[in-house]
Order: structure tokens, then C-alpha cells, then sequence
């Protein structure tokens, strides 16, 4: 899962290293800031475990929940390891903090429950009930509806999306651009 490693190989070898990051600019966004929080201000983040606290996270319009934050950020155990490769590169794929931003921030999703946690537990271990089909069905229900503000904004995302990806779009300039780069900074020596 954490390879930052690879970019000293790739310097080792005069090859140049690119990073592929698949969170979105959110979760990066969450990765500087509680860097920051901890090497800046000298903040003890795992206080927040468990908190009904909010954070005034710069990148977000819209404070963030303390219980959105992945449960690995706040665990004494695992925070430094997690901060030395945000130092670097992490990759994950942490559910809350998309479902807040889709829901929150964006505007994409409908929300069935906030019951954002810090962790992922059975709900008998948790002593919450379990969301049922008929309330899943429900919530998409008025996802669906022809009408439904939601539904309009997914769809014009959506057509974003497709044009970003066609010829002269801005994903298609950006991967032409990124291999442009690749071939422009192979260096002769690592060609062999």
C-alpha cells in the first residue's frame, strides 16, 4: 500500500518518479492539513478520536466532522507512520470522507444516515442498527426522481466528466502532457 520508497529507486536510477494519486484532492487536501496541525502546531490530532469536534479545514467550504476523519489519522499508534508517508505519498481509499464530500461538499449524493465513524464495526458492536433495505431503496428513490436537484447536478458532472476525457479535453491535454514529460525526461543513462 505505501511505496514512497519507489521514488528513491527512481532517483537511484535517474529515472523520473511520478506519483499516481487516486483519493480525491479532499483526502489530500486532509493528509497536508493534519501534517500541518501536527509538525506546525504541535497539535495531538488523536484528541479528537471518539469528538464531536469540527475541524476548519482550509481546502473545504464547510467544517469537517472529526468522526469523517479516517480512524487511522487519529491513532496514536499508527500516526506517525501515517504522517511520514503523507509527508511523501499515501495511497488509500477511505469511504467517510468521500461520502462527506460527495454529500456535503459537491452536492452529488443523497444521504441515507450520518453515521460518519472513526472506525468500521459490526452494528451489534456498536449498538447501532443496521440500515435496512427498505430505507437504502427509499434514499435512491429520491435520488431517482426526474427532478430531483441532486440528479441534475450528477448530470451535469457527468457531461463534464465526458468532455474532459474526449480530444482537446482537459484530462486528455493532461495524460498527452504527463507522457510528453515521461519520454521528454528519460534520461539516456537509464536507457541502458
Amino acid at each position: 500500500m505505501f511505496c514512497t520508497q519507489m521514488i528513491d529507486v527512481a532517483n537511484e536510477f535517474n529515472v523520473p518518479s511520478y506519483l499516481f494519486y487516486p483519493s480525491s484532492a479532499a483526502f489530500l487536501g486532509l493528509q497536508v492539513h493534519m501534517q500541518y496541525l501536527c509538525d506546525v502546531e504541535k497539535y495531538d490530532v488523536g484528541e479528537l478520536r471518539d469528538s464531536d469536534a469540527e475541524l476548519e479545514v482550509p481546502f473545504l467550504t464547510r467544517s469537517l466532522p472529526a468522526k469523517c476523519v479516517p480512524s487511522v489519522m487519529l491513532n496514536k499508534e499508527w500516526l506517525s507512520v501515517v504522517l511520514s508517508h503523507a509527508r511523501r505519498f499515501q495511497e488509500t481509499k477511505e469511504q467517510q470522507l468521500n461520502a462527506f464530500e460527495m454529500v456535503e461538499e459537491m452536492g452529488l449524493a443523497v444521504e441515507i444516515r450520518n453515521h460518519f465513524q472513526g472506525e468500521y464495526m459490526a452494528a451489534a458492536e456498536t449498538n447501532r442498527e443496521l440500515i435496512t433495505a427498505e430505507e437504502i431503496e427509499r434514499r435512491i428513490g429520491c435520488l431517482m426522481k426526474q427532478d430531483s436537484d441532486v440528479r441534475d447536478r450528477v448530470k451535469k458532472m457527468s457531461e463534464k466528466s465526458h468532455v474532459a476525457v474526449m480530444d482537446g479535453g482537459s484530462s486528455h491535454h493532461a495524460l498527452v502532457r504527463f507522457i510528453q514529460d515521461v519520454t521528454d525526461n528519460i534520461s539516456s543513462e537509464s536507457c541502458g
